[in-house]
């Protein structure tokens, strides 16, 4: 599958003012005897913010020392630095205060003042275009840096807001990379390979995996390692590289199937508590939301070296790679659009998000896929 170029700049200016304790010395007038100077008491390091604290507590979908809940918890850091102990955010592992896709409605309800708002996992509550707005499990969808650009820079933002206004204000996104196509114990490098497999994933991915001859087990991420152990499952797909590794599937299965085109990237929200954040001040509002986009550049591009990482370390420990054929993954790609074109013609407010990504992304795309190259030499380079 043709490669992406990164076509995404993020630039993003924290303006933080911190304003000084005490007075500059003044020069003596010309003519004037300067006073005896008076002696200089020890400076004090301050060490407590002023004013008002605001202690957050940022519910996350995934366990913790996973690299999504990592780069929360250096955002959290970056917070606490940036506003000098003013603002802090602890993170809590999926499923220690909510279930992990009970997340929206927990906000609503108060549990918490922000959290991970996973379209996909919210479908339930905000209908079918939680496809279109993750859009994890998406058969052939765009890609992070697609995404990032539609939410920052083509209007995205707006559309989420209006679409979970009811749970949530959206003030930030968190970009995902592509998932490994899945781990198994059985070669799948064509549709026909799928006929008769257990196989794990969900959302529209499922629907494709069924029609053709698939049997679709779902369940939590925590429950995968067990259930391909004991054979309950031949296949399944979790995450990008990173993620999964510390999760041991590398243990329990022989394959690495590649590329994901059946997830190539996707987008979380920041979701926060409507009065939590109409309390917070407008220099921590502006503050907050910049520092999740700075989390792109800082955050989410080591995610993407880290996969590389990961990706010889499943060679290194004995997995073998298996490449999808070109055949499979436009079939994919198509089944995708089929699902997409089912949905938009029963749900207006799906047709509507569908019809505005459409546009935006067949216009990027003529830059990643007609501009930019498909060789490069470091992929020669010894």
């Amino acid at each position: 599958m043709k490669r992406r170029l990164l076509v995404l700049l993020v630039a993003v200016a924290t303006v933080l003012a911190i304003a000084a304790v005490g007075c500059t010395p003044q020069s003596p007038d010309p003519g004037t005897t300067p006073t005896s100077p008076t002696t200089p008491t020890t400076p004090t390091t301050p060490s407590q913010p002023s004013g008002k604290t605001y202690n957050w507590t940022f519910l996350h979908e995934h366990p913790s020392g996973t690299p999504f809940f990592n780069y929360c918890t250096g955002v959290a850091a970056d917070l606490k630095a940036a506003s000098n102990g003013q603002m802090s955010m602890k993170v809590s592992p999926g499923g220690e205060i909510v279930g992990a896709y009970d997340i929206a409605e927990a906000l609503r309800d108060g549990v918490a003042e922000c959290g991970w708002g996973n379209g996909t996992a919210q479908v339930k509550v905000i209908g079918p275009v939680g496809y279109l707005l993750t859009p994890t499990g998406l058969p052939g969808g765009a890609d992070p840096f697609d995404l990032l650009a539609w939410y920052y820079t083509g209007g995205g933002n707006q559309i989420v807001e209006d679409i979970f206004s009811q749970w949530g204000i959206p003030v930030g996104a968190i970009p995902g990379e592509a998932e490994i196509f899945c781990h198994s114990n059985v070669k799948l490098e064509s549709m026909a390979d799928f006929n008769g497999v257990k196989f794990r994933t969900m959302g529209m991915w499922a629907e494709v995996l069924q029609d053709n001859g698939a049997s679709v087990v779902t369940l939590a991420g925590s429950e995968i390692y067990e259930a391909a152990q004991r054979g309950v499952i031949d296949a399944f797909e979790y995450c990008p590289p990173a993620q999964d590794w510390p999760m041991g599937f590398q243990e329990i299965t022989k394959y690495v199937g590649v590329p994901g085109i059946h997830s190539p990237g996707y987008l979380t929200y920041v979701l926060t508590n409507h009065d939590s954040w109409n309390a917070l001040p407008a220099e921590l509002q502006v503050m907050f939301s910049s520092i999740w986009k700075t989390a792109v550049v800082d955050h989410f591009m080591a995610m993407l070296f880290d996969d590389g990482v990961a990706m010889q370390a499943y060679e290194d420990y004995g997995n073998e790679v298996i490449t999808l054929s070109e055949e499979a993954q436009e079939a994919v790609a198509k089944a995708g659009l089929a699902i997409c074109e089912k949905y938009a013609a029963e749900d207006a407010t799906f047709k509507m998000v569908f019809d505005h990504q459409t546009a935006f992304f067949k216009t990027i795309r003529r830059q990643t896929q007609q501009v930019a190259p498909k060789y490069s030499l470091f992929d020669y380079a010894a």
